[in-house]
Order: C-alpha cells, then structure tokens, then sequence
C-alpha cells in the first residue's frame, strides 16, 4: 500500500503527541529515554539528543498548525543556567562541555520560534558563537572549550545547517560562506575519512544551501555520497527494522528533493525507492495502540519510536529522525498531488 498523506499525516501526529506525552512535569521540556516494558524513564541526559529532538518538535507544532508550543521556551529557559556569554558571542558550557552542537540545536530551535528581544539576542549571540568555531579552511572545532577538538561526522553538517538558516534570515554572508568553506573541506578530507553519519545531516544542510545557490560540483559530491550510502545501507533494508533507518530514510528523502532540484530523475526515483523502503522498516517501530495497551501506562507509549521489534526502549532522538523522515515524505507527496 503506498503511503498517502493522509496515513503520514497520521503516523506524524502520532508521535508529535508522544513527545507532548513525554514532556517532564518538574521542567517542562521532553525526557530523553522512557523504557515503556518497566514504565520508568531514564536519568540519563542528553541534551543535544534533547535539543535537537525539541527543534524538530517546533517544526512539527508549525506543520501540525498547533498554537501553544511550549517545550522550546521552557526548554530555551532552563538552558540559561549553563550560558556563557562573550561580547557579542555565547555558548553552552555543561559538565565541562561547550559543544558546537549545543549552539547549532539551539539556533535551529529559537529560528522556530516567535521571539522576544531576549531571545532574538541570545540567537545572534549563538550565531556568532557557533561562526567563531569555523576555521578558513572550512575545519570546524567541536568544542568552544576544546579548539583542537575536531570532528569528521555530523556535528560540521549540523553547524552548517544552522548558519545557513541563520543567514535567511540575518543576510549576513558571512554565515553563507562558513557553510559553503565546510562542504568544502569536508569534500576534500572525504576520501579518508569515508563514514555513514554525516551523510544525513550534509544532504539535510546542502538542501538548505541550494535555496540561495546551485552548484553543481558540490551537488554531485552529495549524490555520489547518498549512491554510497545506498550500498552501506543495503543489507541492513533486508533485515529486521532498527532505529538507525530513519536517518538513512532523511538522507534519502532530502536527496529526492535534491534530485528534482537538479533534474536527476533517475537518481530521484532510487531515492524515492529506497527511501520510502526505510520508512515502512521504521514505521513498524512505531508503538500504536495494539501494542502501546501492552503496557501498563499506555499513554506514554503511544506513537513514540522503538529501538528494534524486541527491544521498545524509545529515546527521543528515535522519535526526532522518524518525524524528520516523515515531514519529508509529507513535502513530497504534497508537490506529487499539485
């Protein structure tokens, strides 16, 4: 069965309701791991799994139209505690760590939100924070804390992401040319550093570039890196669904966009393919309501993402890459039905 907008509509909110479920009664913002078979969240806490997860929560509350989105703000507020601010520049430092991806969630969290001149404030000064870690060559350092501290994963994708939507709305080029000098280098130091988790977050990030820019070189290296990804990814599409596929379906997803961007029908079409196969694998993780009435407080189970079949720990970064998948293939299939 082909998954009309109306079934991803539903899956969507489905698991934006699990995140509202799942906000912490005492601060107001989204647990990190809540282990449905025992009923007991997690002491554990990740904020840029947090962060992160509470940005893709305020895109959704946009998509969903709803109105009275408070996890980000009570979240944003709660952060102030660990604030460092320098002149125009700030940052998070938590347990000794002051990572980029701190500011980067952040930015993308505030960009979603109605801001008050506090906020608008502390954007501009993350902003800045974040540019501050960007070297000429395009290297980028992953902790404010730790200069010599780098990084060949995701979190240079994560950082471009956030300048670049920064910068649609600051104008400053600056943050325009950080991000192109990371794909960049990134491109360069490709060869040797070959690695399946940045591939979604720079298709994700060069999806946002393309909207000031084409550029076909760099275009075909995020086409070349997604074919690649297809032949790491094959095997684990034959066996049982992990939580791991949503990402790869993002990456998919965001690369069909990109296809179309640049008349790559065939290569749009396997995207598509291979996309829309991730997502069936993760929607099967989904906890609905036969299986969430398992549990003896089905409320919280319900709509949230499993980890495997056999193992329904659900971490809310689970969740997160699920509805990005989901939000994408809902833009898709909208642009489909014009």
């Amino acid at each position: 069965m082909p998954l009309t907008l109306k079934k991803i509509d539903k899956r969507i909110g489905l698991a934006y309701n699990w995140l509202e479920a799942q906000t912490n009664k005492t601060n107001n913002f989204t647990e990190y791991l809540y282990y449905p078979d025992t009923n007991r969240f997690s002491a554990e806490i990740n904020y840029v799994r947090i962060i992160a997860t509470t940005w893709k929560q305020a895109e959704i509350a946009a998509y969903l139209d709803k109105k009275n989105f408070k996890q980000g703000p009570s979240l944003l507020s709660y952060l102030n505690q660990f604030l460092v601010a320098e002149n125009d520049s700030a940052y998070y430092r938590i347990d000794d760590r002051a990572k980029a991806a701190y500011n980067a969630f952040a930015i993308l969290l505030l960009l979603e939100l109605d801001r008050d001149k506090e906020q608008e404030d502390l954007l501009n000064n993350l902003a800045n924070g974040l540019l501050s870690l960007v070297k000429p060559d395009g290297s980028i350092s992953g902790d404010f804390l730790k200069p010599a501290l780098g990084g060949k994963n995701f979190f240079p994708f994560e950082a471009a992401l956030a300048m670049l939507k920064y910068f649609s709305q600051s104008n400053n080029p600056l943050f325009w040319q950080a991000a192109l000098n990371i794909f960049r280098y990134y491109r360069l130091t490709w060869p040797e550093n070959q690695n399946t988790p940045m591939i979604p977050w720079l298709t994700h990030s060069f999806c946002e570039y393309t909207k000031t820019k084409h550029d076909p070189e760099l275009s075909e290296f995020i086409f070349t890196l997604n074919d690649w990804y297809i032949k790491q990814k094959k095997y684990t599409l034959k066996k049982i669904p992990r939580s791991s596929l949503a990402s790869f379906a993002e990456s998919m997803l965001a690369a069909a966009q990109l296809a179309e961007l640049y008349n790559q029908t065939e290569r749009r079409e396997r995207y598509l393919h291979y996309g829309n196969k991730a997502l069936r694998k993760i929607l099967k993780l989904q906890c609905l309501r036969d299986k969430s009435e398992l549990f003896s407080s089905p409320g919280l189970a319900l709509g949230g993402f499993c980890h495997l079949p056999n193992d329904n720990q659900q971490r809310c970064d689970y969740t997160q890459h699920a509805l990005g998948a989901l939000h994408l293939a809902a833009q898709i299939a909208k642009e489909n039905n014009k």
